[in-house]
Parts: C-alpha cells; structure tokens; sequence
C-alpha cells in the first residue's frame, strides 16, 4: 500500500458507469429497489426488478437519472493500460507444496468416491433392468408372487432399498384383498426369488393367496347397503306424513328434530353416528320422558314398523337407546321442578314468550330481549345445555353507555288503536316490556336492588281518541343517549362485507331442501350496504333457484317491499347479521289452486314456473345499469380528470362517495361479470378522499410527462397507503369514475405468465420476437401483432409451456402456447383477447382437473369477480377445453389421482351455485364428479410415466379431433 500510495497519481484513468440501484419511495428506510447492470461484453443494459429481468430499451439508456431517483452507482476503470501488474509477488514455497498436497489429496478421494458411487449406480441399473425383464408373467396358469407398487417404485429409485414390505396389501388375515388390486403388482417366480433373496422382507403373497373371506364380506357390504338404502327410501315419505301431522297410527315416541334431520338427511350405504338415537332430545337426566311444556312440540309418534327399523339402526351403533311407547308417563320429578319455579310469581306469559297486555296508568321496566330468551331456555327443562344467563345488574348495565351512563337502545313503539295498545308492526328492537311484578320478582331471584330502566307513558292528555290511532311515546329513566345512539348507527349504516343469513321457506312454513342449495335450507351471503335489492335477489336465485320475481322477502315477519330493485340495503333496514326470510310465490300459488293447477317439478327454479304477471314484469325490465370502460387516450384522459377537479366533485362532499367494487353480478343479456353503478359513502371518507386527491394529480402528471408506473410502485411512493390492495383499490375507484381501463391511467400490474411461439409484436418501440425463447407477457399496450400460427394452447402452468417449449412443440405444430401463471391476469386475458378478435384463431385449453382449472376457463370465458369493472375488455368467448378431463383419468398410470382438499370441495360446490357454469354441462358433470369421488388430478399426471407422452402423444391426437370439429 506504502508503494501505491508513493507512486504520483494518474489523472488521465477514466471510469465507466458499469450498475446502479434505482429507488422507489418517499424515504431511504423503506420502498422498492431495481438494480441496473450493463454486460461488459455486449454493452447491453439489463434491468432485474425482483425475479424479473428485462433489457433497458434504447429510450431508457440515454434516459437522465436525476439523484433522487439513483441510490448507488458503481463505476469500474474503463482505460486499463496504466494499471500495472506486480508478477515478482509469489506464495512461499512450503505453503505452495502444502497446498499442492492437499488439493492431490482430495482430488484422489474425490475420485475414489465417484468410481465407487457411478459403479453402484450402474448395479443398480442393470439390476432393476435384470430384474424387471424377467418379471412378466406371460400366462395366469404360471404360479407368480404379489408385490406392493409403494415398495417396487421405492426400489427402483433408491440406490440402497429396504427391506420388501407387503404390509400395505395385506389384509387382516393375512392374505390379498380384492380392494388392494390397484397398489399391487404380479411378479414371476424367479423375479420374486431374486428380490426375496437379496432384500429379504415380506410377507410372501403368491397367487393362491387372495382372500375369499374379505371377497364374501364385500358382497356382504354391497347387498346390506342396498338393502338399507331401500329399506330407508320406503320409509321416507312415511317421515314427511308424521312431520306433517297425517299420520295416526302412532306407537312410538320420537324426537321431532331427529325425524327431521333423518327425513333430509343423505341416505348413506349404513347405519351412522348421526342416526344413532333418536329418543335422546326426548329423555330427561333420570331416563324417563321429558315433559312436553314448550309451544312447538318436541316429540311425534311414528308406527310400530317404523319405530323397529330406526331401533334397530340405532343399536346397531350405539345400544344405548331408551324406548317410550305412546302410553309412557312424563317424568314426575322433572314435572314437580318445572312447576315449581312459577311459585315465585314469575309471568308464565312471559315465560311462553306472550306478549304483556298493557295498560296506560301501570309502570313498566325495560329488560334485553336476548337475556329473556336466555332465561327462557334456561329455565325450561325442554332445552339441554342451555347457556346460564347473565346476572340482572350485567344484563342492564349493558343497556347503558359508558360516557353517559344513559340508554342506547331506543325504546319499543307503540300504537294506541281503539283503545287497545299494541307494539307497531314495524318496530324492530331489542327491548323487552316486562311488569312492575315481574321486574320486582327478578330482582328478588338474583338478590339485587338495581334501580332498572323504567317506562312510562308519555303525553297522556292527547290520548282520549278511542276510535283512532295515535302513537304513544315512551319515556324511560334513565334517558335515551341519542348521540351514542347516532354515533352506533353510523357504523352499523356502513358496513361493508358482512355476512347476513338467508332461510328458505317452502309451502305452509315448513322449510323444505332445494337441490341447487344441496338439501340446506339456510345460507350466509356475503353484502355490504350499499349491495342493490336486485343483486341480492339475484345471489338467493342462484342459491336456492327461486327466480328474482317469485322471492318474496321478510324480515321480522314484515314483507320487504321490491317495488324499486335498485334500492340498497340499508335503505331497506337490512344490515349485517340480519336473518331474511325467503319464500316462492310460486309455492303460495299451487297451496291456493292445488285442484286447478299443477307445476311440474322439472321447471323449478326457471321462468317458466312463474305467473303470466311475474313474465310481463320480466319481458319489461331493463338490464341494470353497469360500469362500461374504455381505452382513452391520454388527453381524454387528462380533460376528465381538469373536469373533475373544476367541478370539485372531491371537495364539495363532506362524506365522499365512492364506486362499489363489491357489487357485481353475472348478466346473461352481456354475457359476462359485471360491476353494477352503484355509489357508497366511504367508511373513511376523509382518507379516501384525500388518497383519491393524491393519485389523480399522480395520474395527471405521469400522462403529461408520458410516463407509466405499476401498481406496486404506486403503493410505495404514499406512506398513508396501509396495503398494496388499498392502493389498487383507490386506482379502480378513479378507473370506474372517469370510465376507462387502467391501461388507459399509464398504470399496470406486475407481468404474469409467458407466451412462445409464432407470434411477434411491439412493446415499448421494440420488435419482441417470441418464436425461439418465451417472453414474458407485457402488462402495457402492445402493437403490431403478427402470427401464421395454426392454434392458441392456453396452459396453466409455467412448467408445463417450459416442458412444451423444450420438446419444440411450438415449432413442429406452428401453434402459440401462453401460460396463465394460474389464474390468469388481465395482462395474459387482454392479449388472448386480443389474438382472437385479430387472427381468429381456434383456442384449447390445458387445465388440472380440478376447481381451480375450471375457474381458469371461466375467468377467460366470463371474466372474474375482482376484476368486473374491466370484464368487458377481457373476455374471450369460444375457448375449448382441451383437458385434462375426466374422461382422461383412464389414462393416467396408478397413484397419480389425488384428494380433494375441504377447501377443494367447498370450491367446487359454491362454483355450482354461479349461473355461468351452470350454462355449461361438461363443466357442471366434471364438478359433480369432483364432489362425488373427492378426486383430482393434476396435466403433470400425463408425464408420469413417459415424459414425452404429453407432447408426443396426447396433444397431438386432442388437437387434431378438436381442430376437425372446428373446421366444420
């Protein structure tokens, strides 16, 4: 160093930019980096942005960095003659030796361990060669051994076995079972001879080995199962008619919920656990008959044939089941205690859930409606495991806010009708009106003196119309807190998200199965204030198969008015939690001219079952108003974007209103996913409004200076954003407001999946050639697309266009081949678009067969829920579905089906319940038998054996059938 630094300096050494890191972000300590590096050899810029890496177009390589945007640069000498090299320094002459030693040394082991290593390799080769040629049986008559398939692929793959292990197909007593035929493998004698004797293990399974024992007992299965399906089909609709209360030759006491649970139940192959007593909702803690105190009977008598056929079902599972004849006397102990309990002068109308009559000059307190129930069940001895109730001073205390210690549940209505008062049908609280007696018996049970929330009348001098009807008021002590009130509401007016659950009501109240609602007769939809009346009506149609104009709605036993569909939720007084009732008008039609008219179950759930009214309202409505975006251009752009902020469509608003993302349902007279216009106050409007404020001047200045960014960067250049989804969100609110496409914003997303083959286009002002290498798909506006290409082969995965691509099948079948990356983006979906409005070219699809591979084809077909403002510039009608399907699964080797997962089975169920896939069978068919086998398979599955098999084979022959079909 002494001699470098004594040596004069030299001026005249140039250095050369060779890599610099650029930055994203308002600050040092956090953002987004991508580092820039120019190749010495070519001179070519690279640019790598995470795990991807693209060439700097020549506009960026003369493009000026200012500091703010570069974080570090890297320079290397680019004159080296001046630099000199110092050959007279040399490593000592022992370390030299030593080290020469050493790297002998190991070269020799190293050696040593790769003779011995590719010898045991090729040993191994030639054995399992050896062994396999001779393991054919050529004729069933030879005698020959079984093998488990787990342990042959185990052998054949590891370079030290274990041990034969035939555990896995054997049976209990020791012998080959017929089920195990697909995990076991026939080997010749002297193949066997040649494993046995070299691996040892077993056991020993020749061919006179196969278990006729396990053999009887499955035709013994086979023949009790449908035996007991028959047996419960006979006695199914016997079930309905008890239930219905039409049959008379009652002997046996049952419980009510269990017959009903086993009416609609799914008929299995046996006896189960969920079948197993059916007496015991019905039998008290001393086994003896439960009293029969509640308003809705708890037990029916079914008839003796009956009744011996469930008992001996539920023996056959649990023997631990108590029989009642009809003559069986309800537990006396049971009676005394519930009779007991009115001897401290509880209300028992108050008990049976009555209404108090009441009268004007008696004073009242107010108690939580859920704590009466809770009490009610506590109490009643009908009810098991009931939940205690919480004591007196808790349940009133939660009556009272904390800031003011006053009521902030309002008081019920009333109504004063001839004389008479009544609640107001449409009071919907959650106060309860107890008496004075009541109260004091309350307090005396829970040993409190709590001074309670009385009510009483108020404006008594303006109440002598006895004729009419008045309202009358109510005042409590302590007061109504109408600013918590307020406050509570406000929140409960914006919710967004949130479940509320749905039940479906058929005939005279009995809730009956539906089969497009899978035998349930309830759900929880997922809406948010702002969702329409129409497109809730629209999720309980596509649920329960009720069309929109035969739903009428209830809540709280009050009819939902429908006159104007386009109403929102909350204005209705629906709000998360709520529970809607649902009924068939269809249903009240047929109960009222049952002798006249007959609807023929097939046509269920279609316009065909509707009234002549139900169809004019149909042929006269109007498809809903929905978002509609289009590409502008960037001046267009800018003039709506100066026109929004001089009509101060931000500013004006205290509270801002925002598009509804969450608003989007599936329209069949456009043949897509839509997202409807409909507005919400914001939950945060001050923020996002000033996030909205913040991203339009963004937006404005990026078009003017004829820059573009993605999403992501977008989301690290605002502190105040808290995720990278809030961000996007903010940029589709403005995108649904001004009514063009995020492409047309300069915006984009990170690029997914890749294209190969005979396709060129433009990006950027560059020719990106795609015949030789893949490129990665570009998620801006690309140009000039030139093909001669035969075909588009749409793949799910990247692995699957790496295997294609690697056997050149792109260029020996002059086809395109673009993979989704999974489920597509809008990137991949624009670009297939826009290859068939251009060439017309016939597209096949290449999915798993399993939900998700379906879900792929939708969203190309019928775009996708989160992407349904830009749905209308995506999709691509026409699309075939080239495999794998399920006819395929026969072709796949052993072992190479897989289980459906439960989050697979929910999938695949709620996919069945969307009225585009309904629209297609072959999708419909593949999903019921998903449901029904829980198997899946995967397009690596076709590799399993042959590797070549997918390219060499199955395409070619699938492509040549479907491009013959197109041709006709």
């Amino acid at each position: 160093m002494r001699r470098i630094l004594s040596e004069p300096s030299q001026p005249e050494l140039l250095y050369e930019l060779s890599s610099f890191v650029q930055h994203y972000g308002n600050a040092v300590d956090h953002g987004h980096y991508v580092a820039h590096i120019k190749d010495e050899n070519t001179g070519q810029w690279w640019r790598f942005n995470d795990k991807i890496v693209t060439k700097d177009s020549q506009s960026s390589l003369t493009k000026t960095f200012s500091s703010e945007d570069v974080y570090l640069m890297m320079y290397r000498v680019k004159d080296t003659n001046h630099i000199e090299r110092d050959d007279n320094i040399c490593v000592p002459s022992h370390y030299f030796e030593e080290i020469q030693t050493s790297n002998a040394t190991y070269q020799k082991k190293y050696n040593q361990r790769k003779e011995k290593e590719l010898s045991l390799i090729n040993e191994r080769t030639e054995e399992v060669r050896s062994v396999l040629s001779e393991a054919s049986v050529q004729s069933l008559s030879q005698p020959f051994f079984w093998i488990s398939c787990d342990w042959l692929r185990q052998w054949a793959k590891n370079v030290t076995p274990s041990a034969i292990d035939n555990t896995a197909i054997t049976c209990s007593h020791g012998k080959v079972p017929v089920s195990k035929v697909t995990s076991m493998k026939r080997l010749s004698s002297k193949a066997w001879e040649t494993l046995l004797e070299k691996y040892g293990g077993g056991p020993k399974l020749s061919h006179e080995d196969c278990c006729l024992d396990c053999l009887k007992e499955g035709a013994q299965n086979v023949m009790s199962a449908d035996t007991y399906r028959d047996r419960r089909e006979s006695f199914k609709q016997l079930a309905w008619d008890i239930l219905d209360g039409k049959n008379e030759d009652g002997k046996y006491y049952v419980s009510r919920s269990w017959l009903l649970q086993w009416s609609i139940g799914e008929i299995p192959d046996a006896p189960s656990e969920a079948n197993s007593n059916p007496t015991s909702d019905i039998t008290c803690s001393h086994r003896q008959l439960l009293p029969e105190h509640a308003t809705v009977p708890k037990r029916v008598l079914v008839p003796k044939d009956f009744w011996h056929s469930i008992y001996k079902d539920a023996n056959s599972v649990k023997n631990d089941v108590v029989t009642f004849p009809s003559d069986s006397k309800e537990c006396l102990v049971c009676c005394r205690n519930f009779f007991d309990m009115f001897q401290k002068k509880l209300s028992m109308s108050l008990f049976m859930g009555k209404c108090v009559k009441l009268n004007l000059n008696s004073s009242y307190f107010l108690v939580p409606t859920s704590w009466i129930s809770k009490w009610r069940n506590y109490i009643n001895p009908d009810v098991k495991n009931s939940d205690t109730p919480e004591t007196l001073n808790v349940a009133i205390n939660s009556l009272l806010c904390e800031k003011h210690a006053r009521l902030i549940e309002r008081p019920p209505e009333l109504i004063l009708s001839f004389g008479v008062l009544t609640l107001r049908e449409s009071s919907a609280c959650g106060l309860t009106l107890i008496t004075e007696e009541d109260w004091k018996c309350f307090c005396k049970e829970w040993d409190t003196e709590i001074q309670g929330v009385s009510a009483e009348f108020e404006n008594m001098d303006n109440m002598n119309n006895e004729f009419g009807n008045c309202q009358v008021l109510i005042k409590t002590c302590p007061e109504v807190c109408e600013s918590c009130i307020g406050e509570k509401e406000s929140h409960k007016f914006h919710y967004c998200n949130e479940d509320i659950c749905v039940i479906f009501v058929r005939g005279k109240g009995r809730r009956e199965h539906s089969s497009k609602a899978e035998f349930n007769s309830s759900t929880n939809l997922e809406v948010s204030a702002s969702t329409s009346l129409y497109t809730l009506k629209m999720l309980i149609w596509d649920y329960f198969g009720v069309v929109k104009e035969n739903q009428i709605l209830e809540k709280g036993g009050i009819t939902i008015d429908n006159s104007d569909e386009y109403t929102t939720l909350v204005d209705l007084n629906i709000f998360a939690g709520d529970q809607i009732i649902v009924r068939d008008s269809d249903d009240e039609l047929v109960n009222e001219k049952k002798d006249t008219q007959y609807t023929e179950e097939g046509y269920r759930g279609t316009l065909l079952t509707s009234n002549v009214s139900s169809q004019g309202r149909t042929s006269m409505q109007k498809p809903p108003n929905h978002f509609n975006v289009q590409d502008l251009s960037p001046r267009e752009v800018l003039e709506s974007i100066d026109q929004f902020f001089v009509e101060g469509h931000i500013s004006q608003y205290p509270e801002f209103a925002v598009p509804s993302l969450t608003d989007h349902i599936y329209l069949k007279e456009v043949g897509h996913i839509v997202l409807l216009k409909r507005f919400m106050i914001s939950p945060s409007s001050r923020g996002t409004k000033s996030l909205i404020h913040w991203m339009l001047h963004k937006i404005r200045s990026n078009l003017r200076a004829n820059r573009s960014t993605t999403l992501r960067a977008l989301y690290y250049m605002n502190t105040f954003f808290t995720s990278e989804s809030q961000s996007t969100t903010i940029v589709d609110y403005i995108a649904a407001m001004l009514e063009c496409t995020r492409t047309s914003l300069n915006i984009y997303a990170a690029p997914t999946g890749y294209v190969i083959g005979d396709l060129t286009f433009v990006y950027k002002n560059e020719i990106v050639d795609c015949r030789r290498v893949e490129k990665p798909i570009p998620t801006g506006v690309i140009t000039d697309l030139r093909t001669e290409a035969d075909y588009i082969l749409l793949v799910e995965k990247d692995c699957i266009l790496a295997r294609l691509s690697d056997d050149d099948f792109h260029i020996s079948h002059k086809c395109i081949i673009i993979s989704s990356h999974g489920r597509p983006s809008m990137a991949v979906r624009g670009l297939v678009r826009s290859l068939k409005l251009r060439f017309q070219l016939p597209i096949f699809a290449l999915v798993d067969f399993d939900p998700a591979g379906i879900d792929i084809m939708v969203s190309f077909e019928y775009g996708s829920k989160n992407s349904a403002l830009y749905n209308s510039n995506l999709i691509t009608k026409g699309i075939k579905w080239l495999g794998v399907k399920q006819g395929d699964i026969q072709l796949l080797p052993d072992g190479c089906m897989l289980e459906m997962t439960e989050k697979n089975l929910k999938a695949a169920k709620e996919m069945l319940r969307q009225p585009q896939i309904r629209e297609n069978s072959e999708w419909v068919k593949s999903l019921m038998w998903m449901i029904k086998n829980k198997k899946k398979t995967r397009i690596d599955a076709l590799t399993a054996d042959n590797i070549s098999y997918l390219a060499n084979t199955y395409l070619p022959s699938r492509i040549s059938e479907m491009m013959n079909e197109f041709g006709e």
